[in-house]
């Protein structure tokens, strides 16, 4: 089920500037400094807005990059599914600590992981079908029990991120299952999303056939924000700027983002 679809365009489009980025880029991230992450395979760039290529990293050693969080910005976290391991950067993509990996602290088969509040991380461990918040010193905070039992369905995370003390969870044949940071269960979203979402002050910003929408959790409705551009690979929302990915160049947009 999905909510009924507004075809119309709105928000006013604003073209700002574009710059070239190396070939195979498969995911754009920005962070609330607007600053441009890259990756591809093992490797992450920073680019700042104005193109200008500040700082890479790369370990071969754990294979490529699942997912990265950069919602706090000078503290990337990068989680390696293949291997189960959570990487915390700094600012200038340095690695801060040793690599963690969770199976070696009593969580087995997690399968993402996500930035929260006060320094804490989330992960979701498939075998418990759990959402559990952690600190550094791998300490549990909260958990959420088993969301099989608890909603009466299977779930899986193929994306987590913490918003607004609100932690969403994507399962792609399911929808987005919101819970507060206590790990109690607050709604669900009916909203079925093959692609990675943006949360932006309540609403759900992704791709769908190369056209981004905007879902308003206060209307529960979907709106499709027209940027003038066909094909769009991929997206990163801050604010009112949004950063589109085509081919090897990154668009920048500044568009109010308010309906």
């Amino acid at each position: 089920m999905k909510y009924a679809l507004i075809t119309c365009a709105v928000l006013t489009i604003f073209f700002s500037k574009s710059f070239e980025i190396p070939e195979g880029i498969e995911k754009i991230y920005s962070d609330n400094l607007k600053q441009v992450y890259l990756t591809k395979d093992s490797e992450l760039y920073l680019y700042n807005q104005n193109g200008e290529h500040l700082y890479s990293f790369n370990d071969i050693t754990l294979g490529n990059i699942s997912h990265l969080d950069v919602n706090l910005a000078l503290k990337p976290l990068l989680f390696y599914r293949d291997v189960q391991a959570i990487v915390f950067l700094d600012n200038t993509l340095s690695q801060q600590g040793a690599t963690i990996y969770p199976v070696h602290h009593d969580f087995s088969n997690v399968t993402n992981a996500c930035h929260s509040v006060d320094n804490n991380f989330w992960i979701f461990e498939r075998d418990n079908f759990e959402l559990i918040r952690i600190n550094r010193q791998m300490q549990v905070i909260s958990k959420t029990g088993n969301l099989s039992l608890l909603l009466g369905r299977t779930i899986n995370a193929d994306q987590i991120l913490e918003k607004d003390n609100l932690l969403y969870l994507r399962d792609e044949e399911k929808g987005i299952y919101v819970f507060d940071i206590y790990g109690n269960w607050v709604k669900h979203i009916p909203l079925i999303l093959k692609g990675e979402m943006e949360v932006l002050e309540g609403s759900i910003y992704f791709l769908d056939k190369g056209k981004l929408f905007k879902y308003v959790e206060r209307d529960f409705l979907e709106y499709e924000v027209d940027l003038n551009f066909k094909n769009i690979e991929d997206v990163s929302i801050q604010s009112s700027t949004v950063f589109t990915k085509q081919n090897n160049e990154v668009h920048i947009h500044s568009i109010p983002h308010k309906p």
